[in-house]
């Protein structure tokens, strides 16, 4: 990194790796009329992303959900939908804001992924993901720990982000 530029540089993205560091990456946004120099941090930000993918980094995908009142708590399939818009494959989404950021919190041995003794935390959604992640904003049922909760109304129904 360096003044004027978020994006890291291959010294750190090695150092990264090679320590076997989690980085846990806030999912960056371009608003509109965002100034330019906003929208090139953002642009480094994916970059970053794709940089620590690529080189193997261990990567968990977050969102910065609550730090205002345009960013609503249930913002990550809004999210998700935004960076497989922006360069990244379904696989990739859907690994980082799962599997990786389970095992990022210590939890990767029981949650994150379907597989027996994992705990049921489940979503199901009205179209398959594998190709496009805006299934995730139709939540059609929740489980957790392997019970049906009742869904809130602010998880269903979502507008699709473009």
């Amino acid at each position: 990194m360096s003044e004027g530029s978020a994006a890291a540089s291959p010294d750190v993205v090695e150092a990264i790796v090679a320590q076997g560091v989690w980085c846990g990456m806030t999912i960056p946004r371009v608003y509109p009329e965002m100034p330019e120099n906003l929208v090139a941090v953002v642009q480094d930000g994916w970059r970053n992303i794709r940089r620590l993918i690529d080189a193997g980094a261990r990567v968990a995908l977050s969102t910065d959900a609550g730090v205002a009142p345009g960013r609503r708590h249930d913002v990550l399939p809004d999210d998700l939908v935004y960076l497989s818009r922006h360069g990244f494959t379904s696989t990739e989404v859907l690994t980082g804001a799962t599997a990786a950021a389970a095992a990022s919190c210590g939890l990767g041995h029981r949650k994150g992924r379907i597989a027996p003794g994992y705990d049921a935390d489940l979503l199901a959604v009205a179209a398959g993901v594998d190709h496009d992640p805006a299934g995730l904003c139709d939540v059609k049922a929740v489980w957790r720990s392997g019970t049906q909760v009742p869904l809130q109304a602010s998880a269903v129904g979502y507008n699709t982000p473009s």
